[in-house]
């Protein structure tokens, strides 16, 4: 029985995961084991694709690998490895990961104990569960490693298909999964609490970080209907995300208007993108965006001095681990069709090229490092950028708004020396 259970819940998620992985082993499960999986398994059926319409699209690895190209070295690829959890199957049974297994057995139970439609004969089972729920509950309090969790969870090879979460996230009481609750933990993740103080200095956090504050202490309703609506923005009817790394990414990049991208050109990347120094010496300065996202990196010019708007990022472990892992789903044969995050880690590696220029960004509260030295983070953006090309209509606006700056510049340049200096 216990290898026929198995063999069902091969047969139910063959599609999500690599050829290679659907080997199907015989385990024998306790009873309550095979109780668990076997609610697992009818929650699977009720929310599972129509085969006849999956028929009719070719089968596609659901859960993507990682390039090759990004392990190249050591630091890259312990960026792709989970810490402490793994939720697919690339990683599973790893040794560094087995402490937790236990754990999810423990938080599969709770949620089946939120089952909407139970008998009324599965009562003491019910008691059961939810007590081992309350247990795991309070261990997860004491024990989980929060951080590591929420970095794992946004790994490319740690991903859940989203339909999967929604068929998990139906059986909380009294609700389907909410978009709000959605975007309210990618915010968690993409906004640390640390930098929500309200208590810190104002002009450090920036109106757009105390408006989320003041929005979520003292207006919920009003906050969820905004989080609505920028998930109705990112994810217009009939389209639905694909995991949450593919959510991560949507926010992070906001939502975006065609002209932002319009005349790009690669030979302008390699010639107008230059250090913080270099353009501060031809009049660029460079400020924090007021926005979070990447649609508010801008280019404002002046006839005199220009702004180059960037903004604001933490650098530590876990933002490198999301910016590599964005940048692997976008190397992905079914990603997404341009490369706006690995641009935006190229456009980074242009503008720092010695720890001068992270100063710089720290002094303009551009960059908050959470990781070492200047030096080291200069190093690091060398290292992430390395073997990476950013798409050639990327951030073509600012690219030229650089260039007209810069011609300007120089032509200004020309007529002082021409005129000479200037007479006693």
């Amino acid at each position: 029985m216990a290898a026929e259970t198995r063999n069902d819940v091969a047969a139910e998620t063959s599609d999500d995961v690599a050829p290679e992985t659907s080997n199907v082993e015989t385990v024998h499960l306790s009873e309550e084991r095979k109780n668990m999986e076997y609610c697992l398994i009818e929650i699977m059926k009720e929310h599972r694709v129509d085969k006849r319409k999956a028929e009719q699209v070719p089968p596609k690895r659901r859960i993507p690998k990682v390039d090759d190209t990004l392990r190249q070295t050591k630091y890259k690829n312990r960026c792709f490895e989970p810490l402490v959890v793994s939720f697919g199957p690339y990683h599973h049974g790893k040794e560094h990961l087995m402490r937790m297994e236990p754990y999810k057995n423990d938080a599969a139970a709770w949620f089946i104990s939120h089952k909407k439609k139970k008998p009324a004969k599965d009562v003491a089972d019910e008691e059961a569960i939810r007590s081992s729920s309350d247990e795991y509950i309070w261990k997860s309090r004491h024990y989980f490693n929060q951080a590591s969790i929420a970095r794992d969870m946004f790994l490319l090879e740690n991903q859940i298909p989203f339909p999967i979460l929604e068929s998990l996230m139906s059986l909380l009481p009294d609700q389907e999964m909410t978009e709000p609750s959605i975007m309210k933990f990618i915010f968690m993740v993409f906004l640390p609490s640390y930098e929500m103080d309200f208590a810190r200095n104002i002009s450090r956090n920036g109106c757009f970080r105390v408006m989320i504050w003041i929005y979520k202490l003292f207006f919920p309703s009003l906050w969820n209907k905004i989080l609505d609506s920028m998930w109705r923005s990112l994810f217009p009817e009939g389209r639905k995300p694909l995991h949450l790394l593919h959510v991560l990414r949507e926010v992070f990049l906001g939502v975006r208007d065609s002209s932002d991208s319009a005349g790009g050109s690669a030979g302008y990347w390699n010639y107008y993108f230059r250090p913080i120094r270099e353009l501060k010496a031809a009049g660029i300065q460079v400020r924090r965006s007021r926005g979070i996202t990447l649609k508010h990196l801008k280019f404002k010019g002046g006839l005199i001095n220009s702004h180059l708007e960037i903004p604001q990022i933490i650098v530590d472990d876990s933002t490198v681990a999301r910016l590599l892992n964005l940048v692997a789903y976008e190397m992905c044969p079914d990603g997404p069709k341009d490369r706006e995050v690995t641009s935006y880690i190229c456009l980074l590696d242009y503008l720092i090229d010695h720890p001068q220029d992270v100063n710089e960004l720290q002094k303009e509260n551009i960059l908050l490092n959470r990781l070492g030295s200047n030096k080291d983070v200069a190093i690091l953006f060398k290292e992430l950028a390395a073997n990476l090309s950013p798409d050639s209509n990327a951030y073509g606006l600012v690219i030229n708004g650089i260039k007209d700056h810069f011609e300007r510049h120089f032509n200004n340049e020309r007529v002082k020396i021409v005129d000479g200096p200037p007479s006693h």
